[in-house]
């Protein structure tokens, strides 16, 4: 069953409160096209993984879901909220093999109504993201890591 995100599944509560989400758009399967057009069930087929095509597809499907949810967040939020959206890997689908580094090369962004920017830097990755806002925002003391990836073999 496919469950679309809308403006109307967030509710307003005044209450301080720490969201984290793991989403699945733009993994496989594509469900959908650029469009919002669901994709035929016997179109979901296990060649589809390495469509680059479908992905893209469904990446600006899904950029389109995100722009939407964020939105409605910032509309929503009685207290102006802080809002981090981070992919947890780069498209690792290739037909062909390549470099590994473009596994990692992955949507970080932050969004801080204050504008404290200051501790972000040029290719902080995930491992660091929380840290810097925990230390910022929370006036934590945490260490910052070396900044790196880990490819696992499945």
């Amino acid at each position: 069953k496919v469950i679309r995100l809308t403006t109307e599944t967030a509710s307003i509560d005044v209450r301080p409160k720490f969201v984290y989400s793991h989403l699945m758009m733009p993994h496989y399967p594509y469900y959908f096209d650029n469009r919002g057009r669901q994709r035929p069930p016997e179109d979901l087929t296990t060649e589809l993984i390495t469509d680059t095509s479908a992905f893209v597809d469904y990446l600006q499907y899904a950029n389109g879901v995100y722009l939407s949810l964020i939105d409605t967040i910032l509309k929503r939020s009685t207290t102006p909220p802080i809002i981090i959206l981070a992919g947890d890997h780069g498209f690792r689908n290739f037909k062909e093999r390549g470099d590994k580094k473009y596994h990692f090369m992955n949507l970080a962004a932050v969004y801080r109504p204050d504008g404290n920017y200051g501790s972000y830097y040029p290719r902080i990755s995930n491992v660091n993201q929380f840290r810097v806002l925990f230390n910022d925002q929370f006036k934590q003391e945490l260490l910052l890591l070396k900044d790196s990836t880990i490819f696992l073999l499945e």
